[in-house]
């Protein structure tokens, strides 16, 4: 499973994901308005024994720095991927339309597939009606639905063909994000168990 944070900071959100990251989870740092210096306030609150398991999304230069495990790469920044540059990291990138016409490289990890259901956290960002095969993914590449994913329908996302499931609003929306992640990361589990 993997959890993206919210897009802006708030308070006790590094204590949350610090106890999130004990869990076998990939943590994606999302902060498209944060200053450079804001994310790394962020990273130091962080318990490095579990950089390894943060992907970051903006500010690459970072993960080199911290020793983050990944880097992700949106539609908008899909171009700043070098291969030399970022060899020993986890890479994912975003598609987000059936049709997206995009090659991508060999290394990539996984991509986020989306939405896949209506956002919960992005308002008025709707369901696709994606099909996980509709892309040519090779074999290698992990599919991951993004969107709207929450405890109601975890279960038929990952039987509609995705590998995993990323996270984000139906654990930051709630009044209890520990709760809420504990529950659709025993669902998760369950399901690739019985997989």
């Amino acid at each position: 499973m993997i959890l993206i944070t919210k897009d802006i900071f708030f308070d006790g959100e590094t204590d949350l994901l610090n106890r999130f990251l004990e869990y076998d989870i990939y943590v994606h740092v999302r902060k498209p308005m944060a200053a450079e210096k804001q994310l790394r306030i962020f990273l130091d609150k962080l318990n490095s024994e579990h950089f390894h398991k943060i992907s970051i999304h903006y500010f690459h230069e970072l993960a080199s720095e911290y020793g983050l495990g990944g880097l992700h790469f949106s539609t908008k920044n899909r171009n700043d991927y070098n291969p030399i540059t970022y060899n020993n990291k986890r890479i994912s990138f975003s598609l987000h339309a059936r049709d997206e016409r995009v090659s991508l490289p060999d290394k990539t990890s996984y991509v986020f597939i989306s939405p896949v259901w209506d956002s919960i956290s992005k308002k008025g960002y709707h369901s696709a009606g994606i099909d996980p095969f509709a892309f040519k993914i090779p074999g290698n590449i992990k599919k991951v639905a993004l969107g709207g994913v929450d405890v109601h329908n975890l279960q038929k996302t990952l039987k509609l063909g995705f590998d995993d499931v990323a996270v984000c609003g139906a654990v930051w929306e709630s009044s209890d994000p520990l709760a809420a992640f504990v529950k659709m990361f025993n669902i998760v589990k369950k399901c690739k168990q019985e997989a």
